[in-house]
């Protein structure tokens, strides 16, 4: 009995001391895990990321200070930096000329690298000199650089999209650089959109895009790239945002192949500066147009104003309480419903209001013709 209770006594001292080795494993293993998690955050916080992706983003890393003297290189030409492509010389910081040379081509002169090098993926450092960012492709290989070589022999134009849109805007009779623009990206998602209707002429959106900034077209092109959509709609509110920028070729277009669309969505502010924008019997016509709508007063006595300032007929001002009603659209009400009870056809309330679907929303105003 006393042997059986010291055996018992033995299998429980090795069981705890099996537990304290394993507690104790448990321990250096949290320990090292702990370590290396650390480690790794920190690696990943300095430029040991580059390692784990062959695409950097620019744009979410911290820019490296370069400490050598970029504004020789600032200061050449197109061709200079060209010529230097081919230069392996390091800076102290350890980049090579033919790196910078090829990022300032790049941020300077719009020089496209993406197409130079045939969309290919690749790294970029993201670096700062003297307050400017630059981005840089330290992995290049001589093989990557014979490719640029070739490309700026082949390209006449080897610009980015916005490169060839500023040299445009410079220079717009150049046959060439609209050829050149019309086959990017974004004039093609232009054209995509205006081929599918009647308003289609290549050289009048061209001229429509000119006469803008770049990032609109950009966003438009984003835009579309996110979710394609080539209605009417779309249509009518772009070519709406090109005239908000000044373009005159976007009111014409609008002019021209909807002019209900003038009359009934613009604003009142618009509508006076599509006035002062058009000239001639195109004035006269939009006056006309807007005094004869369901504008408001103000509006409508503004456009007579300006045929009486050019000495034409003055439309007598219609006031909206003598040619139409205002309802105010209720839960459950229909075009057909609302038709039925003011006794007026559904295509004339769609016409007055200017609708582009039969979905009404309850609380929005309709104007109701009275008849």
């Amino acid at each position: 009995m006393h042997e059986k209770k010291k055996g018992m006594k033995r299998d429980f001292s090795f069981i705890q001391k099996g537990k304290k080795r394993l507690f104790k494993a448990l321990l250096a293993s949290l320990f090292v895990n702990i370590s290396l998690i650390i480690l790794g955050v920190y690696f990943y916080q300095t430029e040991g990321y580059f390692l784990l992706s062959n695409i950097a983003s620019p744009d979410k890393k911290q820019a490296v200070e370069v400490s050598y003297d970029l504004s020789s290189l600032e200061g050449k030409s197109f061709g200079e930096l060209l010529s230097l492509l081919h230069n392996k010389e390091r800076c102290i910081d350890g980049y090579e000329i033919r790196a910078l040379a090829l990022s300032i081509l790049g941020e300077k002169y719009d020089f496209h690298i993406q197409k130079a090098l045939n969309q290919e993926s690749f790294e970029k450092r993201l670096v700062r000199w003297n307050g400017k960012a630059y981005t840089l492709c330290p992995t290049l290989s001589d093989t990557h650089y014979d490719r640029v070589a070739r490309f700026v022999e082949k390209e006449a134009y080897p610009f980015t999209p916005h490169g060839l849109f500023c040299r445009l805007q410079q220079n717009p009779s150049d046959k060439g650089l609209r050829a050149a623009f019309s086959l990017t990206d974004e004039f093609m998602a232009l054209e995509d959109l205006f081929l599918r209707s009647k308003i289609f002429c290549r050289d009048k959106l061209l001229e429509m895009v000119l006469q803008a900034d770049f990032a609109l077209l950009q966003d438009f092109f984003s835009a579309q790239k996110r979710a394609y959509d080539p209605s009417s709609k779309v249509r009518r509110k772009l070519l709406q945002q090109f005239f908000a920028a000044s373009s005159k070729e976007a009111l014409d277009l609008l002019y021209r192949y909807d002019k209900s669309y003038i009359v009934h969505s613009f604003s009142d502010r618009e509508i006076e500066k599509a006035l002062t924008m058009l000239g001639g019997d195109e004035k006269e016509d939009l006056c006309l147009l807007v005094g004869r709508s369901q504008r408001d007063y103000a509006t409508v006595c503004y456009a007579n104003n300006v045929l009486k300032c050019d000495k034409r007929a003055i439309v007598p001002p219609i006031k909206k309480e003598e040619s139409s009603k205002v309802y105010i659209v209720q839960n459950g009400d229909s075009l057909w419903r609302i038709s039925k009870k003011f006794g007026v056809a559904v295509d004339a309330i769609v016409n007055v209001n200017h609708l582009e679907s039969n979905h009404l929303k309850p609380g929005k105003a309709l104007h109701i013709p009275v008849i």
